[in-house]
C-alpha cells in the first residue's frame, strides 16, 4: 500500500466510524440530543476531510491534479460544511432553505447517514481498484525537453482553444446559431484553460517576458468573456487553471492556500453580479434576440453600477444573510427526495443512457442529455428556469433503492481510481499532450458529489476515452518536439 492509499484508508476508517454512529443514533431514536450529534458529526466530517486533503497534498503536490482529492474535498464542503447552515446559519437563511422543503433533525441525520455510507462505498471501491491496478513507475524527466514541450503545447492549445471558444461556443451561448452544439466540440474549449495552465506554469518556471505578457493579457480577457456568459462556473475555472499551473512550478502549499482564499473571496464578490445580470437579461429577451452581445454588456454595466439597489436584481439566496452558504446546502432537496421516495414517487435519470454512446453528429435529433437538473427543478418548483442538483448518492437511491445506491457509489469509486491513477501519471511525467484529460478529471472530481450521474459520469467517460484515443494517436505520430 503506497502512502496515498494509506491516507485514504485512514479516512475510510474515520468515515466508517461516523457511519456506525449515525446508524446507532437512528436505531436509538432519541430526539433529545440530535442537534448536538448532528453538529458533532458534520464538524467531524469537515475536520477529517480537511486533514486528509492536506496530508495528500503535502505527500505529493501533483495530486491536486487527481479527481479523488477534489471529490473528497467537495464532499466535505457540500455534505459537511454546507449542511451545517441548517444548524448554525442565520434564521432568515434557514427559512429560505426550508422554503424548498423543510429538514428536521432526524431527517438531517438520515441524509448524513446516506451520504456517508455512499462515500464509504466509493472509498472502498477506490481502494480495491488501487490495490489491483499496477503502479505506474515514473521515469526521470529531462528539464530542457519538458520546457520545450510545455511551450509547444501552450501555443497549440491556445490557438485551438480560442478558435473553438469564439467560433463555436460563444455564438451558441449568445443564441446566434440554431443548432445544438455537440458536446465533443464544446469540450475542446477546455484546451483554452489548459493553455492558461501551461502559460502560468512557464511564467513561474522560466520568468520569461512572453509568458508573463500572455498571462497578463489572457487572464482579464477571459474573466470579461466569462462574465458575458453569466456563468459562475466559467468564471471560477479560469483562476483555478492559473493557480494549478503556478502550483505545478512552485509546489508551495502556502501560496496555493492563499490563492484559493483569494479565488473564494473574488467569487463571493462577483457571484451576485453574475446572478443579477442573468436575471435582468431575461427581461430584455426581445432586445437580446437582436443584439445578444451588446445587450449582455449593457445589462452587466447596469447591474454593476447599481450595487446599492442590487436587491431587485439578486437571486433569492443573495437576498438573505450569508446566502452563499445556502448554495452549498443540499439538505432541502434531499429531504424532498426522501419524502418523494417514501410516497412511491418515481424519478428515473437512467432512461436516456443509451444515447450517451451516439455522437450528436450522427444523431442530430437525439434528446438533450444534460436536462436532469432542469427536470428536477420542475419537479420541485414547477419551472425549468434553472438546474438543481440532488447529490450522487441520493440520485442512486431514488433510481433503484439500495441496489441503485450501491451501484452508483461503487461505480464512482472505480472511475475515481482509474482517472486519479492516469492523471497523476500524466502530470508526474509532464505528458502535456494528455493534460486536458487530467483537467477533465479534476472538473469531474469538483462537481462529483452533486453531479448528475449519467450526464456527469457516464457521458463524461465516453468523451474521456474518445479524447484519449485522439491524443494517443497524435502521440504515436511522434510530432512532439523532443
Amino acid at each position: 500500500m503506497n502512502r496515498h492509499s494509506r491516507i485514504i484508508f485512514h479516512l475510510w476508517l474515520t468515515i466508517a466510524g461516523l457511519c456506525f454512529l449515525c446508524f446507532a443514533l437512528l436505531l436509538l431514536d432519541d430526539p433529545t440530543m440530535l442537534y448536538f450529534w448532528n453538529a458533532s458529526i458534520l464538524f467531524a466530517i469537515c475536520l477529517c476531510i480537511l486533514i486528509s486533503v492536506y496530508k495528500l497534498v503535502q505527500n505529493e503536490p501533483e495530486i491536486v491534479w487527481t479527481p479523488i482529492l477534489w471529490y473528497t474535498f467537495t464532499f466535505g464542503v457540500y455534505f459537511g460544511f454546507g449542511s451545517m447552515v441548517i444548524l448554525f446559519g442565520p434564521h432568515q437563511t434557514i427559512e429560505y432553505i426550508n422554503e424548498t422543503y423543510p429538514t428536521d433533525q432526524n431527517t438531517l441525520l438520515k441524509i448524513t447517514a446516506l451520504n456517508l455510507t455512499g462515500f464509504l462505498i466509493t472509498l472502498s471501491s477506490f481502494l480495491a481498484v488501487s490495490f489491483v491496478l499496477p503502479q505506474n513507475n515514473p521515469t526521470p524527466i529531462n528539464e530542457e525537453t519538458n520546457l520545450r514541450q510545455a511551450q509547444f503545447f501552450a501555443i497549440l492549445f491556445l490557438v485551438i482553444g480560442v478558435s473553438v471558444r469564439y467560433v463555436f461556443v460563444f455564438p451558441y451561448v449568445f443564441g446566434l446559431t440554431n443548432f445544438i452544439l455537440p458536446s465533443a466540440i464544446s469540450q475542446l474549449e477546455v484546451l483554452l484553460l489548459i493553455s492558461i495552465v501551461l502559460i502560468s506554469y512557464l511564467r513561474v518556471k522560466t520568468r520569461g517576458w512572453l509568458w508573463s505578457s500572455l498571462f497578463a493579457i489572457l487572464l482579464p480577457l477571459e474573466a470579461a468573456a466569462s462574465l458575458l456568459t453569466y456563468s459562475k462556473l466559467a468564471f471560477l475555472t479560469m483562476p483555478i487553471a492559473a493557480v494549478l499551473g503556478s502550483f505545478l512550478a512552485h509546489k508551495n502549499i502556502f501560496k496555493l492556500s492563499v490563492s484559493g482564499i483569494f479565488i473564494i473571496v473574488a467569487y463571493a464578490y462577483i457571484s451576485p453580479l453574475i446572478s443579477g445580470s442573468r436575471i435582468e437579461f431575461e427581461n430584455h429577451t426581445q432586445e437580446a434576440a437582436a443584439s445578444p452581445f451588446t445587450t449582455r454588456w449593457k445589462v452587466l454595466q447596469m447591474v454593476a453600477t447599481k450595487q446599492d439597489e442590487q436587491s431587485e436584481f439578486e437571486e433569492s439566496e443573495d437576498k438573505v444573510p450569508m446566502g452563499w452558504w445556502s448554495r452549498l446546502c443540499y439538505t432541502n432537496v434531499q429531504s424532498f427526495a426522501l419524502y418523494e421516495i417514501s410516497v412511491g414517487s418515481e424519478f428515473y435519470t437512467y432512461e436516456k443512457w443509451p444515447y450517451f454512446f451516439i455522437p450528436r453528429l450522427l444523431m442530430p435529433d437525439k434528446p438533450q442529455m444534460t436536462d436532469d437538473g432542469a427536470d428536477f427543478t420542475e419537479r420541485i418548483h414547477g419551472t425549468r428556469t434553472s438546474s438543481t442538483g440532488l447529490g450522487l448518492y441520493m440520485e442512486g437511491y431514488w433510481n433503484g433503492g439500495i441496489f441503485g445506491f450501491v451501484i452508483f457509489s461503487t461505480y464512482m469509486g472505480l472511475v475515481l481510481a482509474f482517472l486519479s491513477r492516469q492523471s497523476l501519471f500524466f502530470v508526474l511525467q509532464r505528458k502535456w499532450l494528455y493534460l486536458p484529460l487530467s483537467f477533465m478529471s479534476v472538473r469531474l472530481g469538483i462537481n462529483g458529489p452533486v453531479e448528475w450521474f449519467f450526464s456527469g459520469f457516464v457521458g463524461s467517460m465516453v468523451l474521456y476515452f474518445g479524447f484519449y484515443c485522439i491524443f494517443w494517436f497524435f502521440d504515436k505520430l511522434k510530432i512532439i518536439p523532443q
